[in-house]
């Protein structure tokens, strides 16, 4: 019994004990939605030669120019377009929001134009449904065990793709603090992050987001959109993408010459 009794103690302090209870090992999310602010119902009124456009509360005044019709909701969006026997016919412009790639400045720093019909809706009013690109970004953490029983991390983000800097770090931790680092010949990458208790999260300053996060438990089921496929999907077996109506063509890629 002593003997069984001291094997055990060995076990529980030996680092593959200690690699099992890792408290970072597994799988980490967040996920920060930001508006915009303008949605819903649209509506621009003729009075006379004035002219207004309101979104809820928000409203404004405008002259058309040269049958080009333009306003603006101070900067947090507006229309441009024209006077058709459609309705007014044009684009919602959908101002830059808080996530925007650093990295790209001329492509998501930038607003985004949706098209856009305003149909008839009485003497003088036109109406139509804004419908905001809605602001997003998410977060994967996945934390493991390497071939040496080291801890590695890896980072994904599927909106512009921001890793921190590499595909794969090195984890070190002291107490609740912990740096996720990967050296190469010019340097090293290196981020930071605190793990916090009740509930588990690990809080960090993400450097392509310009703020803080936290990243708490996930499960697989939780995540499913971190994985190529999900862990319980059957293999993969090709087939001819399906025919759905849409005007586009199906064909077998070998038929295609791909």
């Amino acid at each position: 019994m002593r003997f069984l009794l001291a094997l055990f103690c060995l076990l529980a302090a030996s680092p593959a004990a200690a690699q099992e209870t890792d408290p970072l090992v597994g799988l980490w999310g967040a996920q920060l939605d930001f508006g915009p602010e303008l949605r819903g119902d649209l509506v621009v009124r003729r009075t006379g030669r004035g002219w207004t456009a309101a979104i809820g509360d928000a409203g404004t005044g405008f002259s058309p120019s040269s049958g080009n019709l333009r306003f603006d909701f101070a900067g947090r969006g507006g229309f441009r377009g024209r006077l058709t026997a459609a309705g007014l016919t044009g684009f919602w412009l959908q101002p830059p929001g808080e996530i925007e790639d650093r990295r790209d400045p001329g492509g998501s720093g930038q607003p985004f134009a949706t098209p856009l019909i305003l149909r008839p809706a009485g003497p003088g009013t036109w109406r139509g449904t804004i419908v905001p690109l809605d602001g997003r970004f998410t977060l994967w953490l996945s934390i493991f065990r390497g071939p040496d029983g080291a801890l590695m991390a890896a980072f994904r983000n599927p909106e512009m793709n921001s890793n921190g800097g590499a595909s794969r770090f090195n984890v070190s931790r002291q107490g609740d603090a912990i740096r996720f680092r990967l050296r190469h010949e010019g340097g090293e990458v290196a981020q930071d992050g605190t793990l916090l208790r009740a509930p588990d999260r690990i809080r960090m300053s993400w450097p392509d987001l310009g703020r803080t996060i936290e990243l708490s438990r996930r499960t697989p089921a939780e995540a499913a959109a971190f994985f190529p496929r999900p862990p319980d999907a059957p293999p993969y077996v090709y087939a001819r993408p399906p025919r759905l109506g849409d005007g586009w063509r199906t064909a077998r890629a070998a038929e295609t010459g791909l």
